[in-house]
């Protein structure tokens, strides 16, 4: 099956998401070529000592809303690696406890490989969203 079959398989329940996905609360939104969106309500467990989400936590929802939505351009049969990952966070929109951020990601499927996708997270209410290429 197509990365994007499987992904939409994992986003209906007929296939369990992985397992990290399970434990940090992620939940696989949208699905389709070239685009996912991860969401999820951050609980006492993601806090860092400041009482916000641990950026480590956003990185993970960044990374896997940017590989999915490469894995949703590949043909059966294929993998992917992250090889790069870049974050920048605005200390004044930190997220809190009972948010819910969400990383919509798109991918550059042309033009020579790896396929290159740019993801930002938001949280419901926040009215701006930048992408830039990766």
């Amino acid at each position: 099956m197509t990365g994007l079959q499987l992904l939409e398989r994992i986003r209906t329940g007929t296939v369990p998401p992985p397992g990290f996905a399970v434990l940090l609360g992620l939940t696989l939104e949208q699905v389709e070529e070239g685009r996912v969106t991860f969401a999820m309500t951050p609980g006492d467990a993601h806090l860092n000592p400041l009482g916000t989400v641990h950026g480590g936590l956003l990185a993970t929802m960044l990374d896997s809303a940017m590989g999915c939505a490469v894995q949703s351009v590949l043909p059966a049969g294929s993998s992917y690696t992250t090889l790069q990952l870049d974050v920048k966070s605005a200390p004044r929109r930190s997220t809190a406890a009972g948010s819910s951020p969400r990383a919509p990601s798109c991918t550059r499927a042309g033009g020579r490989p790896p396929p290159r996708a740019a993801c930002s997270a938001r949280t419901a209410g926040c009215a701006r969203t930048r992408r830039r290429p990766a």
